[in-house]
């Protein structure tokens, strides 16, 4: 047996045995948190070990959701997370701090074409492959490059340089950090706390990211506060579960109620004190609530 499928099996069992506290059964029953569809013990190659937050920036295997929920997430949220930590990436090569390949647009005066771009240590070095662009465009170019270096004329020229393939929509890095903080408060408390309606529209959010379900969950504050994952249990001044990956802070409903979103975006600033009790970032489901 792989580890995978030994670790798979342990998460299932562990999972089934904390939803029996909820639901009488015959046999063992594993429910996705995502879209609680429930899974035996054959069907556990429906279920996938989900990294929480993304693989892409460090994230562990920390609970199971199934193969349909994981691959749309991937596809329309979380590859979105990947996408801004290489648009980070290009910023600071630019300034020599790291280093960047990656497909861009290239815009000189009226010339564009498709290059591949590194960056390292400052200095930027393309390549004009024809199979990315039209080879009149790209001889059109390179005859303006010559000219340039014929007639000196680099000193006052000025170039754009457009990301293609890294481009992201901020809103599906948000309900991706949405979705880290969900399973992670769901491995940490387990089906004790996603179970009562007020997750509903949580986990509607994370299916829908193309809607506007719910606004004000996320906020990244312009003031540098040292990064850490971690789980807050807030009580004033309003009641809330805040979840920090990293820089982000999620707000997700407290334990057995609701969450007003008006209120923490009309109370939170940099300077608000939060009081509550700090929990551990779960490693592994702990499900302390349903045991």
């Amino acid at each position: 047996m792989s580890v995978t499928m030994d670790k798979k099996q342990q998460f299932f069992h562990h999972g089934a045995k904390a939803m029996s506290k909820y639901l009488t059964l015959d046999v063992e029953w594993y429910f996705c948190p995502l879209c609680m569809t429930g899974y035996r013990i054959g069907d556990i190659n429906k279920l996938t070990l989900e990294h929480v937050p993304p693989e892409s920036i460090g994230g562990k295997e920390i609970c199971l959701t199934c193969e349909d929920c994981n691959r749309k997430a991937g596809h329309r949220i979380d590859n979105h997370v990947h996408r801004r930590n290489r648009v980070i990436s290009f910023a600071k090569a630019t300034n020599g701090e790291d280093t960047y390949e990656g497909r861009v647009r290239v815009d000189l005066e009226d010339e564009s074409i498709n290059a591949d771009l590194k960056v390292q240590d400052g200095a930027f070095q393309f390549k004009v492959p024809t199979k990315y662009n039209n080879p009149q465009d790209k001889n059109q170019l390179f005859d303006h490059l010559h000219a340039l270096e014929k007639n000196n004329g680099w000193r006052d020229q000025s170039f754009k340089v457009r990301l293609i393939l890294d481009s992201f929509s901020q809103r599906r890095v948000d309900i991706s950090d949405l979705k880290s903080a969900y399973l992670a408060a769901f491995a940490f408390f387990g089906y004790g706390y996603i179970l009562p309606n007020t997750l509903d529209v949580i986990r509607k959010q994370i299916a829908h990211p193309e809607s506007e379900v719910i606004n004000g969950f996320s906020y990244r504050f312009e003031k540098q506060i040292p990064p850490e994952r971690q789980l807050v249990a807030v009580t004033e001044p309003f009641e809330c579960l805040m979840v920090q990956i990293d820089d982000r802070f999620i707000f997700l409903p407290p334990v057995g109620s609701d969450i007003n979103y008006n209120d923490i975006s009309t109370q939170l600033t940099l300077e608000t004190k939060l009081v509550g009790q700090k929990l551990e970032f779960p490693k592994e489901p702990l499900f302390h609530l349903d045991f």
